[in-house]
């Protein structure tokens, strides 16, 4: 969601040094630190990212790199795990993650209302389902050419044609389609496809 100048300007390849910056990191323990990376150092980095903190989908990376933590420090490596922001939706003591910008983005315009808190506060929360697109949108798979129309409670109905797609959402209809990865399509429960409008 943020994105560093380093990475856009300066784009660096496997086995060049890394542009210098500077981060805030949570450790371990829950303390905040910051943590610089790139530049000159007699160690190398090991920088891995992993999805959504605080679920079960984060510990298979992190769970990988722990135990092979020896074998990293033998090699004279560091390793640090980031997590992609989690944003979610709360509702009545439980929490519900939008597993990526555009499932967010078909709900709301902007992430200015959010509210950050701390993982005390989050933990406290119980964990609901992943959240799916909005109703009215238009989604599917890359693995498959077949675009589904999403409606309420993550029920996706098949849209028959061109012809059909055209008089839902205009001469556009094509731009508006939003790939889903396949990870999160076991979230849409298969309704009966629209009537066509041929």
């Amino acid at each position: 969601m943020m994105e560093h100048d380093c990475c856009l300007t300066n784009p660096t390849k496997v086995g060049q040094p890394a542009p210098e910056f500077s981060v805030d990191a949570t450790l371990g323990n829950g303390e905040f630190t910051k943590i610089s990376i790139g530049g000159t150092s007699d160690k190398w980095t090991v920088l891995f990212f992993y999805p959504l903190d605080f679920t079960f989908i984060c510990p298979t990376e992190i769970t990988g790199f722990s135990n092979r933590f020896a074998e990293f420090e033998a090699l004279n490596a560091r390793v640090l795990g980031c997590s992609t922001d989690s944003v979610y939706l709360v509702k009545d003591g439980t929490r519900y993650v939008f597993p990526s910008e555009p499932v967010y983005f078909s709900y709301y315009e902007s992430f200015d209302d959010v509210v950050q808190v701390n993982d005390d506060q989050l933990r406290k929360l119980m964990l609901g389902k992943r959240m799916t697109m909005a109703p009215g949108r238009m989604i599917k798979i890359q693995s498959d050419n077949r675009v589904f129309q999403t409606q309420k409670n993550g029920r996706i109905r098949h849209v028959p044609d061109e012809a059909t797609a055209r008089a839902l959402y205009g001469p556009t209809w094509n731009t508006q389609i939003i790939d889903i990865s396949v990870v999160f399509w076991e979230d849409y429960i298969v309704a009966d496809p629209l009537v066509s409008l041929r």
